[in-house]
């Protein structure tokens, strides 16, 4: 930015465990940071990376994904998180998760956003999940000296600047907001906000400086071959189930059949092929049923959302996985089901009519068990790691 290097780091500490980076995999870099005996290592391992940053850029930014979709204000448990980061050097957060708009408070004098709200994903909901902010900050080589706040409103693929009366409103929303987290320095200009900053001294090196130097990966991967097997695996269980677009299920796999109480997940892994090119983008549904009727959905690209159905090839079985957040009563039974969405329908499958249930296939239930291993733990310990 200018004469000012600026090194933006981002982790995700929600449920990114499927998507992390390996040694020989692209993905997110991950932290199972959401958990009170988790903060200190998250802390730890980021101020790793603060420094070596530090040897690269003037000014370093973190970009975390935390917390949980819906919430409306950061828990304790994010703001004990923020206080730890920006007492390890860094120079601002900017932060996103829940798809909701929160306050934005200094730490030493520097800027916490603890959520942006939804730039770009046309999120479900009611209209408070299509607001967002535009975080505009101004560098110095010491640090972030303001930062200028934009409301937002997120149009179907487009998001556009408010002004007049929508802006206000929202601004004193934001300035509402922000002043529960105890910081008053937000001054409305117009149709933005803006916040002063005090960066304090210098933290990052002196003069010009060198980017990092990274090799160039011998080719590009348009699709994660990982995810394309040549039979099925042994763990699956075998299913016929087809669709009248060449689609068939041939085998899935629901990882937990004991869910842990309070706050139960699960990872769902689906084995599909196909008879013939698909040529059109379908997506797959996963839903979840408890004993009280209520369901919930998560329909998404197949192929860990790497390999949408347009590039799938004919013949071999591609390998879909759904990491699953269950905001149920933590009692009783779960059901799984799987389905294919053609846009915003729900397409109707053949195969065994004791598989299915209102054009779904029923893969498996699992249970609430008091004691059962939370979900990463259960992870770790499949593949032996503390």
């Amino acid at each position: 930015v200018g004469v000012v290097v600026v090194a933006i780091v981002g982790v995700d500490l929600t449920i990114a465990h499927l998507y992390r980076a390996r040694a020989n995999k692209p993905g997110v870099f991950f932290l199972p940071g959401m958990e009170e005996d988790k903060a200190d290592l998250v802390v730890e391992e980021l101020t790793k990376v603060l420094k070596e940053a530090r040897k690269h850029a003037h000014v370093v930014l973190l970009s975390p994904h935390w917390g949980d979709n819906g919430v409306d204000e950061p828990v304790e448990l994010t703001r004990e998180l923020a206080r730890g980061l920006i007492k390890a050097g860094y120079d601002g957060i900017f932060a996103h998760s829940s798809h909701l708009v929160h306050g934005a408070e200094l730490i030493d004098g520097k800027p916490v956003f603890y959520d942006l709200g939804n730039l770009v994903l046309d999120y479900g909901g009611g209209d408070a999940y299509h607001q967002a902010i535009l975080a505009e900050a101004e560098f110095s080589q010491v640090g972030i000296t303001q930062v200028r706040v934009h409301p937002l409103k997120l149009n179907t693929n487009q998001a556009v600047h408010l002004k007049g009366g929508p802006a206000q409103r929202n601004l004193n929303a934001f300035i509402s907001a922000s002043e529960k987290l105890g910081n008053h320095a937000l001054v409305i200009e117009g149709n933005m906000a803006v916040l002063p900053c005090e960066p304090g001294r210098r933290r990052g090196p002196r003069g010009s400086l060198e980017p990092p130097q990274r090799p160039r990966p011998d080719q590009v991967r348009l699709a994660p071959v990982d995810r394309i097997l040549d039979s099925l695996p042994a763990n699956a269980t075998p299913i016929d189930v087809s669709w009248e677009n060449g689609m068939r299920l041939v085998g899935y796999d629901v990882f937990l059949d004991k869910l842990s109480v309070p706050k139960g997940g699960n990872i769902v892994s689906l084995y599909w092929t196909t008879s013939q090119p698909l040529g059109k983008r379908y997506f797959v549904r996963i839903e979840e049923r408890n004993d009280s009727g209520k369901r919930l959905r998560q329909d998404h690209l197949p192929g860990d959302w790497l390999l949408p159905t347009e590039q799938w090839p004919v013949g071999p079985i591609i390998h879909d996985r759904t990491l699953t957040r269950l905001t149920f009563d933590p009692k009783g039974d779960v059901q799984f089901l799987a389905g294919v969405m053609e846009g915003k329908k729900l397409m109707t499958p053949t195969g065994d009519a004791a598989t299915l249930t209102e054009d779904l296939v029923h893969l498996s239930t699992a249970t609430y068990t008091k004691g059962a291993p939370r979900l990463f733990e259960a992870l770790h310990a499949l593949e032996g790691k503390p």
